[in-house]
């Protein structure tokens, strides 16, 4: 090869290279900054979509349920992070009050999990004690400044990978929490029947809602929930009607009960007119305006019964 073609081969060597450099100039920035959101994204959101339940995270959304009246009736909070490593946890549920009250909240996963520090806590307390009586009157009633402020029937608390110790101990942060745990037991105590519903605060990103923070980020991760829809039937018989003149009114002392008591009443104006008269006065069953053996009889058919025919 001649001193010219060993030239002309140096000079595209020479090209190539700079072409090469410019290229690297151009592309690194870019290049770096895909790979920054790429860490981010591994370090913050992960791979999972984490969620809050109420009974069950499997199924049907919403979950369904039933209760009845006047007995208690608990459901279980449960979080699921789907594999990624999260440090704290809030949840704000609503109900309705005046079909439900809330009678115990029991921060189940301080047990099991490292989510050991429940909010809010009892004022002055040294250990950092759950609050359970507060988030209770809260959901109640409400609560106003100073405490936080909270409408009646919302149930507000968190959790956090915290251990709270005796002062002068300042506590320990407690490894990041990763799996599905039942986060709270809640019980309510059903005061009426119908068709009711229990459901998360929680519209996406928020964070002054339902919400689950990631580790090493500072954000919200909580990607769906599942609510529930509950029907409470059952409970005590409705009370006999009021009023004389009526023939299925038989219980006379309002005790929810054909009975005795009934029966002494109907003996204490057998006889008389039953002109004006209420069942606790003149026990005219059968509305013919006289107190009379058809009452009795009346009285009879349905003895011991807390409805009648």
């Amino acid at each position: 090869m001649d001193h010219k073609s060993k030239a002309n081969l140096k000079t595209l060597a020479s090209v190539v290279i700079l072409v090469l450099l410019v290229l690297i100039l151009f592309t690194l920035p870019r290049l770096l900054t895909n790979l920054m959101n790429l860490q981010k994204n591994l370090n913050t959101s992960a791979v999972g979509n984490p969620k809050l339940c109420l009974k069950s995270c499997t199924g049907t959304n919403p979950a369904t349920d039933v209760a009845t009246v006047n007995t208690p009736y608990s459901v279980s909070v449960i979080l699921d992070t789907d594999q990624i490593n999260i440090r704290g946890v809030d949840a704000v549920i609503t109900y309705d009050k005046n079909l439900l009250q809330l009678t115990d909240i029991n921060p189940a996963a301080i047990a099991g999990t490292t989510l050991k520090q429940f909010a809010p806590v009892i004022p002055n307390d040294p250990v950092g004690t759950f609050d359970k009586n507060k988030v209770m009157t809260c959901a109640n009633s409400g609560c106003v400044a100073p405490d936080p402020i909270v409408s009646a029937g919302t149930i507000k608390f968190g959790a956090s990978t915290f251990q709270w110790y005796p002062s002068p101990t300042p506590g320990v942060i407690t490894n990041a929490f990763n799996g599905s745990t039942t986060l709270a037991i809640l019980t309510f105590l059903p005061k009426a029947s119908g068709s009711t519903s229990i459901n998360f605060g929680f519209t996406p990103g928020s964070t002054t809602d339902s919400n689950v923070v990631p580790d090493n980020a500072n954000q919200d991760s909580l990607s769906s929930v599942v609510n529930l829809n509950l029907t409470i039937s059952g409970g005590a018989p409705s009370p006999l009607p009021s009023g004389t003149g009526n023939a299925c009114n038989l219980d006379c002392s309002a005790d929810n009960l054909v009975g005795i008591f009934d029966y002494n009443v109907l003996l204490q104006y057998f006889g008389k007119a039953g002109v004006n008269a209420s069942c606790g006065t003149n026990p005219d069953f059968n509305a013919t305006g006289t107190v009379d053996i058809f009452d009795y009889s009346k009285l009879l058919q349905n003895f011991g019964k807390t409805t009648c025919n």
